[in-house]
């Protein structure tokens, strides 16, 4: 554990935020290029911090992402992804990682029913996709929540973070139905063929 945490110090120092204008476009070629590197870091934080945030959650956060936010970095914002930290830290759309494990247990959805206690949301990939880590296995197992599901991968929290330094974090393609239709498309007036991913629905 405190080896993962020394690689991931190690590799936020190797990447450093790059000095470029907020409103910067970027190319697929810049993301591509940037990979995983961090386009905002922030001020670690206290062991009080954590255990404010512990009592609000009603369970305890797993160690490696304790070490992270009070040794590495109080999240990380990315280029394609934001780890959500604690109060004052990384915030996604939907808020710092509190304000987004909150906001997921006050929604009751008719589907897939109410949000599994200790299932928390840290990482946010962008289209309502979330890396979510099982707080009450001891193994710290991941989940991916897409399409209003949430599916488990073949991996823990360590493992997610070792294939984030390795710049690639895998999805699992189980349970996701490719849909593919004809259209007329509106530039050429001709029919075409689409495709999109669909994940079956599947409860949390």
């Amino acid at each position: 554990m405190e080896n993962l945490t020394e690689e991931i110090n190690a590799f936020v120092r190797r990447h450093p935020p790059p000095n470029m204008p907020t409103d910067t476009m970027l190319s697929a070629a810049d993301f591509r290029q940037l990979g995983y590197t961090p386009r905002i870091l922030f001020p670690i934080v206290a062991p009080e911090t954590v255990a404010k945030a512990e009592a609000q959650f009603g369970f305890a956060l797993p160690p490696l992402l304790i070490q992270i936010y009070t040794e590495v970095s109080n999240g990380i914002a990315g280029f394609s992804y934001d780890i959500m930290g604690l109060e004052g830290g990384c915030a996604s759309d939907s808020g710092t990682l509190v304000e987004t494990y909150l906001s997921f247990k006050s929604v009751d959805d008719d589907e897939s029913g109410p949000w599994q206690a200790g299932l928390l949301p840290f990482c946010h990939w962008g289209c309502a996709i979330y890396s979510c880590v099982d707080c009450t296995d001891p193994g710290y197992r991941i989940f991916t929540y897409e399409d209003c599901g949430a599916w488990p991968e073949p991996y823990s929290l360590s493992g997610f973070f070792e294939q984030w330094l390795r710049g690639k974090v895998y999805f699992s393609q189980e349970g996701v139905e490719v849909l593919t239709k004809e259209i007329i498309n509106p530039f050429t007036g001709k029919p075409t063929i689409v495709s999109s991913r669909k994940r079956r629905k599947q409860g949390l």
